[in-house]
């Protein structure tokens, strides 16, 4: 069995996580905005 980590580096991972999906459930959301728009994203 694993030792379990230390709480300060679950809460890191946890947030940095949580900021990584939220990057990519923005830039999905700015692509189909743009599609909904009739403009192409790049």
């Amino acid at each position: 069995m694993n030792a379990p980590l230390p709480l300060k580096i679950t809460q890191e991972t946890a947030a940095r996580a949580y900021d990584d999906v939220a990057r990519v459930s923005n830039e999905v959301a700015g692509r189909l905005a743009c599609k909904a728009g009739g403009r192409n994203s790049r």
